[in-house]
């Protein structure tokens, strides 16, 4: 009851508070300032891709939630880290941009008509492919059992002896391809791999794989590949998809790759088969819970490694969101369609994009 209470009070006190916007002939846009995107990160960005954009926008930066959501009752755009379901119900607000690359849909209503949703998605594909791959090629090189050599101090070949095959003898099936997942079917083709991809549909267009299997027949390809990235939201219909049912249908010396959302495996399951030996081998920069409990059942399990959720770290990441929301300031401004636009049909499952 008293958080009712406050929050009415909050109301009340943001419905007598005067507009922030002093323009009323410009395009209003605000911008919820966080750690790390501070005002001159958006105004150079807008500098280099809009010169003239202070003739066209009022721009308004603004810290914490309640300036925040005064200040966007009257906006046409706003970009958020925080997406809140509030947000989809001010008349005016045409677009909104949210800064991570995956966000929950579960807890947010479908945007309605003439509202606009982009987000980040697709700027890191290229890093997160790349790590992807270093955590299939060091499992693949059994790099975990020569990361414990070296702290004991041993030096041994027992048990680091790969029967001779190399990557290009590997068979590896991707789990959606999004602009991540893309990338990582890319390079795997062109480190000679086979590459099996698994998609909502078996549509290839751009023939990123040798061959193309609907998620809803992915359970007839596990037996038949050497290793699983998966690069897939997380959705009523995919999460704990690599379960028990999945893993004792894979090779015992498969390997398991997941650079997309923790939810996608059941953590349980997955350290009862490494325990157990029946699977080779398993690379996760995501986990269910982040950071994980002491208790997880995934600690010190063997053939693991986990990257703390780094996968689409790169140094330039910040200036890259930046510019594509100038450009996309650019787009809307001219009616143009948007970088990093959510499809409308991601709502149908209502889970976490990907990133």
């Amino acid at each position: 009851m008293l958080g009712k209470i406050k929050q009415a009070a909050k109301q009340a006190i943001g419905n007598a508070m005067p507009s922030p916007w002093r323009r009323s002939d410009l395009t209003h846009v605000v911008i919820q300032i966080c750690d790390g995107f501070d005002p001159p990160l958006w105004t150079g960005a807008l500098d280099r891709e809009l010169p003239a954009w202070r003739e066209q926008i009022e721009l308004l930066d603004v810290t914490g939630d309640f300036a925040f959501g005064h200040a966007v009752r009257e906006a046409d755009a706003c970009s958020t880290m925080t997406l809140r379901p509030a947000l989809f119900g001010h008349s005016r607000l045409k677009w909104i941009n949210a800064l991570p690359a995956g966000i929950n849909l579960a807890e947010l209503p479908e945007p309605p008509a003439g509202l606009c949703l982009t987000t980040s998605r697709g700027i890191a594909a290229r890093s997160m492919a790349e790590h992807a791959l270093m955590l299939l090629l060091a499992l693949h090189r059994q790099l975990p059992a020569s990361c414990r050599g070296q702290q004991e101090w041993s030096w041994s070949q027992e048990g680091l002896l790969d029967p001779g095959r190399e990557l290009r003898d590997l068979t590896v099936a991707v789990f959606g391809l999004g602009a991540a997942g893309a990338e990582i079917a890319k390079l795997c083709r062109a480190l000679g791999m086979r590459v099996m991809g698994v998609r909502r549909t078996a549509e290839d267009p751009e023939r990123l794989c040798d061959e193309i299997w609907p998620l809803s027949d992915y359970a007839a390809i596990l037996p038949r590949v050497d290793a699983v990235i998966l690069a897939l939201p997380l959705t009523g219909t995919t999460r704990e998809l690599i379960g028990a049912d999945a893993l004792t249908q894979m090779k015992r010396t498969a390997l398991l790759v997941n650079v997309a959302r923790g939810g996608l495996i059941h953590e349980g399951h997955l350290a009862a088969a490494l325990r157990a030996g029946r699977l080779g081998g398993a690379g996760l920069d995501v986990l269910a819970a982040e950071p994980p409990a002491a208790d997880s059942p995934l600690k010190n399990c063997p053939n693991l490694i986990v990257t703390p959720h780094v996968a689409g770290n790169l140094h330039k990441f910040k200036t890259e969101i930046a510019a594509r929301f100038a450009r996309n300031v650019a787009a809307f401004l001219d009616g143009r369609p948007l970088e990093g636009r959510l499809p409308r049909d991601h709502w149908n499952g209502r889970g976490q994009g990907a990133r």
